[in-house]
Parts: structure tokens; sequence; C-alpha cells
């Protein structure tokens, strides 16, 4: 492969990392938020004539029941399980990263190498 081709490559895979890393931010940032409004869920902002009767026992069982566990979950493996791989994925990225300067640097070697041979060579 030419030099070129290696160079277009490096560029992609330096996107690549970018929009990971930025995507990686933001759902940290989502996370955090999340966190922050947990209290949101297990104590709402209702008034008092909103909060009454039987609606209002219903939705508490609900709330603390199968919704808490819901958010708590997202909070919690889902959130870790995205970033888990966010994480592997970037590592990887940037180890192909590597990958390509070193073949650049090799070839960049070569071509200057043939070029003082043929240079020697007149």
């Amino acid at each position: 492969m030419s030099l070129p081709y290696y160079y277009e490559l490096l560029r992609e895979k330096k996107e690549q990392l970018r929009r990971l890393q930025h995507c990686q931010g933001e759902l940290q940032g989502s996370q955090q938020e999340f966190n922050y409004y947990k209290r949101l869920v297990a104590d709402p902002q209702l008034s008092a004539a909103t909060w009454k009767g039987m609606r209002a026992s219903e939705f508490d069982q609900i709330r603390n029941g199968p919704m808490m566990g819901s958010y708590e979950d997202i909070i919690g493996p889902q959130f870790s399980a995205a970033l888990g791989a966010l994480s592997t994925k970037i590592i990887q990225i940037e180890g192909e990263i590597q990958s390509i300067r070193q073949v650049i640097a090799n070839l960049e070697a070569e071509e200057r190498r043939e070029r003082e041979r043929a240079q020697a060579a007149k």
C-alpha cells in the first residue's frame, strides 16, 4: 500500500477516535445527570391536589418498585456496559492508530533509503 493510503487511513481513525471520545464524554454527562435526577423518581414534585386517592397509592407502588428498579438499572449496569464498550473501542482504535503510524514511519524510511540509493547511484 502507498503512503497516501495510510495517511488517509490515519485521518479516518483519528476522526473515529475523536467521535468516540466525544460520545464517551456525553454519555458520562448523561450518567451524572441521571444520578442527579434519581431523587425525582422517588420523590416527584407533585401538588397535594395531584397526589391523593387510590391513584396516588398505585403510583407509589409502581414508583418505588419497578420504576426505581428500572431507573437504577439504567444508571448502573446499562451505563457501565455502554461506557465499557466505548472504552474498549477507544483502546482498539488507539492501537490501530499506533500501528498505522508505525507503518507510515517504515514506509517513509524506506522511501528515504530509496532516494538516497538513487542519488548515490548517480
